[in-house]
């Protein structure tokens, strides 16, 4: 304090200011307590009232621009849309004068298919989209690549299995009874997605396409190069799974390794070909996968006649809210629609509602006003008032 060099004179004037800080935190920090959160709701209702009507209107912009894009979405995962892509899949793959469509057609169902193929709760739509690109390879004799598709849905599929705790595996097991069917819905619930069995049904329904699709392709000349990629990710997946259904997959790889053996026999003693355009050569006999791929179809057609069979004997169930049937509200063609009334009608309902208002509130008032007067009455009878009269009134139900 007794010095007086301009060094010290700072230095001081520094604690100073310092020490003012320190004390001007702790007073907030005091009122913070009590009325802090009064005084940050005052805050936020001014910050509210501030905005500017071109943020306002900007972000109302942003909301009907996001609510627009959910309902195109929607209008993707629905049957309409699934029942279309079958229809234009079979009419452009079997049909001639619309081959020159197939790629196009291709191209739609495989952005589908991709926009989900990651999302196994949507799997049932993939498995749609997979099924419908499939279907082209027989008829039209062209190339549709559908592994990628089914090959993640398998892997993340398997890899749930394996970590899945024990207590879902016995409250759901992994019988074929207790799997999820992916034929009769386009999703599955979040309550479904902790199930053992769905997730079964989830790489049975994949497997059993990836088998249907490489066992029309054992036709080609080109099998054993088409398929090595697909080959080497089943084996893959197969080694790092210990569940059953890892038995199923490395079937399905020998029968490829032998069904590439063949065709590299077969292949050796093929001359000239005439159409070098041309996918599918030989026929299907002789050929392992070829004969693994009916003998699926068959085991396929039986199970889906034991459902049909189940399904007739069984009683018939209401219509609730179970999730086996939260994608029926999504087929909006099936269900009959109700007829719209007509202006006359509509207006005449809006006159009856209005007149039966009137009445309940005319009722109200009625009601409101003989309290009044019986509470007046008493009070007359007890001498508390003498000098007030009580007019009498007439009152009707019928106004």
């Amino acid at each position: 304090a007794s010095c007086s060099t301009p060094a010290a004179v700072a230095c001081g004037w520094r604690g100073h200011v310092l020490a003012d800080q320190v004390v001007l935190q702790a007073s907030i920090a005091e009122g913070s307590g009590a009325g802090g959160a009064e005084d940050k709701a005052e805050q936020k209702a001014k910050e509210k009232k501030m905005k500017s009507p071109l943020a306002v209107k900007k972000a109302q912009g942003r909301r009907k621009k996001k609510h627009a894009l959910d309902e195109k979405v929607a209008g993707l995962y629905s049957w309409r849309f699934v029942r279309c892509a079958r229809i234009w899949c079979a009419a452009t793959a079997s049909v001639p004068s619309l081959s020159g469509l197939l790629h196009v057609c291709g191209v739609v169902v495989s952005s589908a298919c991709r926009s989900k193929h990651q999302v196994l709760l949507y799997y049932p739509f993939v498995h749609q989209m997979c099924k419908a690109m499939a279907g082209m390879v027989e008829p039209s004799g062209k190339m549709v690549p559908v592994s990628a598709h089914l090959l993640k849905a398998l892997e993340g599929a398997v890899s749930q299995l394996d970590t899945a705790k024990k207590k879902n595996l016995r409250k759901t097991g992994t019988t074929m009874e207790a799997t999820a069917d992916v034929d009769t819905k386009l999703r599955f619930s979040g309550a479904r997605m902790s199930e053992a069995g769905t997730m079964v049904g989830i790489a049975r329904a994949a497997l059993g396409v990836l088998t249907d699709h490489v066992g029309v392709l054992a036709r080609s000349p080109c099998f054993p190069e088409l398929t090595f990629p697909i080959a080497h990710a089943l084996k893959k997946i197969s080694k790092q799974s210990r569940h059953k259904i890892a038995q199923r997959i490395q079937d399905l790889v020998k029968t490829m390794h032998k069904t590439s053996e063949v065709v590299k026999a077969r292949r050796a003693k093929l001359g000239c070909v005439g159409d070098i355009d041309k996918l599918l050569v030989w026929p299907e006999d002789k050929l392992p996968a070829a004969e693994y791929r009916q003998q699926y179809l068959e085991m396929r057609a039986k199970e889906e006649l034991q459902k049909v069979e189940a399904e007739k004997s069984a009683p018939k169930r209401k219509r609730g809210g179970s999730d086996d049937e939260e994608d029926d509200d999504e087929d909006d063609e099936e269900r009959p629609q109700q007829s719209q009334p007509t202006e006359e009608e509509a207006e005449a309902e809006r006159r009856r509602l209005k007149n039966e208002q009137n009445r309940k509130r005319k009722r109200a008032k009625i009601v409101l006003a003989k309290a009044k007067i019986q509470k007046l009455a008493e009070m007359n009878k007890r001498g508390m008032t003498t000098t007030d009269e009580v007019q009498e009134m007439q009152f009707s139900d019928d106004e």
